[in-house]
């Protein structure tokens, strides 16, 4: 067989199953685009700005989306790479941007807390990490040990993911999509914006040396003596023998000391933050105030720290080091992150250059210049990105998970990778879905449901092979990109290729980022991720917020969601459902809150719905004959209802039960209509049930085996005749079609 052949067996699959066309439908797919390309030069030039701008928007939002997940920098930008790419290739959605997101990096967050899943006495438990003395080759402290077998973790978490989500991919796990109310998805963006602030908060802390001094300083005399430090060593290393021991703690309390006078001050103790001392106690937080300055820089989790072998430093003489007096550092942030967000919100709005180049890279530029050309001249500092962590890297390495892989790892681990494949695969089935309203596509999207979830999966396991964490959808980013005019796949592939370069070449300039800048930014989207129209919804009020530029991308995205309130106020049902999922989001995980908000909302209908029912009587003229007519749905919330309308002692020998108005639903009413069958057979009468409708008539079919021998079924088809069921009876859709309906042979089971 041609490989021409292949490939248009190959466009017709697409077809049949909704796919888009990838680049594995064979070289006749890139010679089309390619041709396409170079007869359109102006939608050429469109796809790869869009590109470009989404590449250098997604930079600082990786960065910061790796610190709310609690790893290095470096493991979200890579992420961002792999997702964008592989999604950008084979995705089911083209011109849709895949990176390190938020709603997945809140829920990582909990492998990689000291408090969350795998704690340092857990660890230690396992046998996967121990003390040891620092003074050796490759031996570090165990919070340190426990830092690195936590990111190990995290990895292991991406591998179960990744397999997961092709899994229901394979299954069309998006289909369920369209189960999830408007209300849910309100509290779930509501309640990840709320998770993005308080993480942003986080800036506006800092170490507390104090505290932390005071963990050794047990007579609080202001000094750290030998002893005091050796106590605490034993603490944490007491496997250790007492002659390794003392050697260590020989070690630990030279370097801190630095005049030699067999005692550390706190200004001593604070002075370098990479002292092995520091890895023996818990990284205290403090908020800033608005008179301090920076006297030290901020600390990155120890597991977004290099791992450098240690060794005792020599006893020469020394003096501290020397540090930029730095003052007003917490005005200088407050600063950075108001006039950040300000740019992103105004910007856009500049006639002309306002749209030529995204708002959130020029407010991060700005606030660059300002603290390495003005304020850091003046003896003004704040805290940036090379302070917390190193970005700088190459090429990314396969590598396998060291963990100790047992049933009790598995138990674990299952429930938050479970979560995070249903928060990755909801979060970009839904992006796919809006970006589908933009395009203005009306075609069945069931098939690019599949194949993108297909994809976030694939996405995934590879970010996972190459120590990265993982990552689904962009809203913000698929919703610019797409107004920008890069809707095929070249735009999305060349982001990821440019961001790539950006990791590999200009490390050392995204480093000098003030910290501040990036919670700006962050603050902004926020704003735009949070839909405010449900305050509207709960209260009353009609609220507009003006949003303008590319953020006026985002405002179109948060729109697609929102529940608009004309007047009015909603059901407290509504309401209900928005604050729970909210609630739920911020303390337990995006998924946990979806599936709560779902399983509610689904009983709230129910409830709802099983008011609906109705049940009028007719009584024959010669009152030998009672009829009941039911209307509106009839199924296991509205049965018990259905059944109390009935006077069975008091109704005539003949009893007609008309559903043909009702919707049979399911078995319950089936189950119903049963029991009084039974009831006025006990008494000696006769009941009769009539069915109509294609749905009703269809479970009937089914189940309809299952009524009491007690009642006497009617199917009425339409224009056709009213066929009554015997005994003899076997299918009721064969009798149904029959023009000449059988005389009844008593009372009868279906």
């Amino acid at each position: 067989m041609s490989e021409d052949t292949n490939t248009d067996a190959m466009h017709k699959l697409h077809k049949r199953a909704g796919f888009s066309d990838t680049p594995f439908s064979g070289k006749t797919y890139w010679k089309e685009a390619l041709a396409f390309y170079r007869n359109d030069k102006a939608k050429l030039k469109n796809e790869i700005l869009s590109g470009l701008t989404v590449a250098i928007a997604q930079v600082p939002e990786s960065v910061a989306f790796s610190f709310v997940a609690g790893v290095n920098p470096q493991v979200g930008l890579y992420a961002t790479f792999f997702l964008g790419l592989i999604t950008a290739l084979i995705g089911g959605r083209p011109g849709m941007v895949s990176g390190a997101a938020g709603a997945m990096a809140v829920v990582a967050r909990i492998v990689m807390e000291k408090d969350g899943l795998f704690t340092e006495e857990k660890l230690v438990e396992r046998g996967e990490i121990a003390p040891c003395v620092r003074s050796e080759p490759g031996c570090d402290a165990l919070r340190v040990q426990a830092d690195d077998k936590r990111t190990e973790y995290l990895f292991f978490v991406m591998w179960v993911v990744g397999i997961m989500q092709i899994t229901l991919g394979v299954i069309q796990f998006g289909r369920l999509v369209k189960l999830i109310p408007q209300t849910v998805m309100t509290g779930f963006v509501n309640g990840l914006a709320t998770i993005i602030f308080m993480a942003q908060l986080e800036s506006f802390q800092e170490i507390d040396w104090q505290k932390a001094f005071d963990y050794f300083d047990s007579d609080s005399d202001g000094v750290l003596s030998y002893n005091e430090t050796f106590d605490r060593l034993s603490d944490t290393l007491s496997s250790l023998s007492d002659t390794a021991l003392r050697a260590e703690a020989d070690s630990i309390f030279a370097e801190a000391d630095y005049d030699y006078n067999g005692g550390i001050t706190i200004v001593e103790f604070k002075n370098d933050t990479d002292a092995a001392i520091h890895d023996f106690h818990d990284e205290y937080k403090m908020w800033r105030t608005l008179g301090q300055g920076e006297s030290t820089p901020a600390v990155a989790p120890r597991s977004a720290r290099p791992r450098l072998p240690r060794t005792p430093r020599p006893r020469l003489p020394r003096t501290p080091r020397p540090r930029l007096a730095a003052t007003g550092t917490t005005w200088l942030m407050l600063f950075y992150v108001f006039g950040s967000m300000f740019i992103v919100h105004f910007f856009p709005r500049i006639p002309k250059i306002g749209k030529m180049v995204p708002s959130s890279l020029v407010s991060i530029l700005s606030c660059l210049i300002l603290e390495h050309a003005v304020f850091r001249n003046i003896g003004a500092q704040s805290p940036t990105v090379a302070d917390m962590a190193s970005v700088a890297g190459g090429l990314p390495v396969f590598s396998v998970p060291d963990i100790k892989l047992d049933g009790e790892a598995w138990g674990i681990t299952l429930v938050t990778s479970i979560s995070l494949a249903l928060v990755g695969l909801i979060e970009s089935v839904l992006t796919l879905q809006l970006v589908d309203e933009i395009l203005e596509d009306i075609s069945d999207s069931t098939g690019r449901c599949t194949q993108e979830c297909l994809a976030q999966g694939i996405a995934n396991l590879v970010s996972a092979m190459f120590q990265s964490m993982g990552g689904d959808a962009m809203i913000g980013q698929s919703t610019i990109n797409v107004k920008s005019g890069g809707t095929g796949r070249l735009s999305t592939s060349f982001a990821a290729l440019m961001f790539f370069a950006f990791i590999l070449a200009l490390s050392d300039v995204v480093e000098l980022l003030p910290t501040a800048a990036l919670t700006g930014v962050l603050f902004m989207v926020v704003i735009y991720t949070f839909d405010w129209s449900c305050l509207g919804l709960m209260s009353g009020l009609e609220l507009r917020l003006g949003r303008a530029g590319d953020d006026e991308a985002k405002a179109q995205a948060a729109k697609a969601r929102a529940i608009k309130c004309n007047s009015g106020r909603s059901r407290w049902q509504d309401s209900l459902l928005i604050l729970l999922v909210s609630g739920v989001t911020v303390a337990t995980n995006l998924a946990v809150a979806v599936i709560s908000g779902v399983f509610l909302a689904a009983l709230l209908y129910a409830w709802d719905t099983s008011q609906l029912i109705k049940v009028e009587t007719k009584l024959s003229e010669d009152g030998k004959e009672k009829t009941y007519v039911v209307s509106g749905p009839f199924f296991f919330a509205s049965d018990r209802a259905f059944k109390n309308y009935f006077t069975t002692s008091a109704d005539p020998d003949v009893v007609i039960i008309d559903c043909t108005r009702a919707d049979i639903l399911d078995y319950s009413p089936i189950a119903a209509l049963s029991t009084l069958g039974a009831r006025y057979s006990s008494l000696g009468k006769t009941c009769k049930v009539k069915v109509g409708g294609a749905a009703s008539i269809q479970l009937v079919n089914l189940v309809g085996r299952h009524l009491s021998a007690n009642v006497l079924v009617e199917i009425v088809g339409g224009d056709e005749h009213v066929v009554l069921i015997s005994p003899q009876e076997t299918n009721l859709k064969e009798k149904a079609s029959s023009t000449t309906p059988p005389e009844p042979v008593g009372r009868s089971s279906v």
